[in-house]
C-alpha cells in the first residue's frame, strides 16, 4: 500500500510516489493475466462457476490497475512533470500536441 503524508507534497516524494504506484499498477496487471488464463483453464475443464469467478477477479484487478496508474499520473502532475493523463492519451491530445 502506497502511503500519503504531509511529506507528500514535496516533489521529490510525489515523484516516488508516482514510482510506487506504476509498480503497483503492474503488480495488478500480472494479476488480472493470471485470473484470466486460470479462467480460460478452469473453462475448458467445465469448471464454469471457477472460471466465472477467476473471470471477475481479472476484471477486479484490470480496474486496480487503472486506478493505480490515475494515482500515478496525478503524483506525476502534482510534481510538476506535467506528462499527460491517460484521460488526455485516450482522447489523443496532450496539452498543444496530437499524440495519435
Amino acid at each position: 500500500m502506497v502511503e500519503h503524508s504531509p511529506q507528500s507534497y514535496d516533489p521529490q516524494h510525489l515523484v516516488k510516489l508516482a514510482v510506487e504506484h506504476r509498480e503497483a499498477a503492474a503488480r495488478y496487471r500480472d494479476a488480472a493475466r493470471h485470473y484470466e488464463q486460470l479462467a480460460a483453464y478452469r473453462y475448458k475443464q467445465g469448471d464454469l462457476e471457477f472460471a466465472e469467478l477467476d473471470r471477475r477477479s481479472a476484471d477486479h484487478a484490470r480496474l486496480g490497475a487503472h486506478i493505480e496508474a490515475d494515482w500515478a499520473d496525478l503524483m506525476d502532475r502534482e510534481a510538476g512533470t506535467e506528462l499527460p493523463s491517460r484521460a488526455q492519451v485516450a482522447v489523443g491530445v496532450a496539452g498543444d500536441y496530437w499524440l495519435g
